[in-house]
């Protein structure tokens, strides 16, 4: 058995993180923006956690579950900002497609830039920002061998992560946002490379915009998480699509398999 896991939502919980580069990006691209009174969020900022008391915060959390990329966390905050009030995924990824991609790319690469800001100003702080899920402490133990990382976020944060939280994990084994967007073909390159079955692939992931076509055009073993950045919307959808619903104990008893 293979396990290829997603990383945000599934192994750490960076919503916070999240939020904090996109919202300190989004003030780099609208410098005239009134959110937060236009200021960036600081280190000491982040230490002293009010602003996650904060209503725009609070918004956020609802928007987390129907972004993935950078730039989409940064069009997130751009719809906060314009009072779009998006309560469905559908609705949301019409504004994106209305942004384009141009736009999207741009707020991407300053979300990317301001993450590796915040690390380099205060990586005690971004460490903060990404707090590790019950599972990391199973994942410690077991043999990484037949484990793999297949995530959109950069390798070096989840290489970083991992290090911080004392996982050792071969960073070759990280399928990150530079080796390749789409998850199905980073799944299919693990398969060809290991000369195995799709079916012998375990994929977690959180979110279903990833794990539904993974499901709808393969044979990989689907389950989404359900201690991650999803809604009772997106889970019942998943249900209907035969994708199975793991809880951490669940997850903690396939990475035990491993040992």
């Amino acid at each position: 058995m293979i396990l290829a896991l997603d990383f945000d939502g599934v192994i750490v919980d960076s919503v916070r993180d999240a939020f904090v580069t996109a919202y300190n990006a989004y003030v780099k691209i609208f410098p005239d923006t009134k959110l937060l009174g236009g200021k960036q969020i600081t280190p000491e900022d982040i230490f002293e956690g009010t602003i996650f008391k904060n209503k725009i915060y609070l918004e956020y959390e609802i928007y987390r579950c129907f972004t993935n990329t950078g730039g989409q966390q940064v069009a997130a905050i751009r719809a906060i900002d314009k009072n779009l009030n998006i309560t469905k995924e559908e609705k949301f990824v019409d504004y994106l497609n209305e942004m384009g991609d141009k736009k999207l790319k741009k707020y991407d690469d300053e979300f990317y830039l301001e993450r590796k800001k915040i690390f380099e100003k205060d990586n005690n702080a971004w460490y903060s920002l990404t707090p590790a899920f019950e599972v990391i402490e199973t994942l410690k133990k077991i043999n990484k061998k037949n484990i793999y990382i297949v995530s959109s976020k950069n390798k070096e944060a989840i290489s970083n992560t991992l290090k911080h939280n004392n996982v050792d994990f071969p960073e070759e084994k990280i399928l990150d946002k530079y080796y390749e967007i789409d998850k199905l073909k980073k799944l299919r390159k693990i398969a060809k490379d290991l000369k195995i079955k799709e079916e012998e692939i375990n994929f977690v992931d959180d979110m279903l915009l990833h794990i539904a076509p993974v499901r709808n055009n393969s044979k990989i073993k689907c389950h989404l998480s359900t201690w991650g950045y999803n809604n009772e919307d997106q889970r019942k959808k998943s249900k209907q699509l035969g994708i199975n619903l793991l809880t951490q104990k669940d997850f903690i008893k396939l990475l035990e398999k491993l040992k």
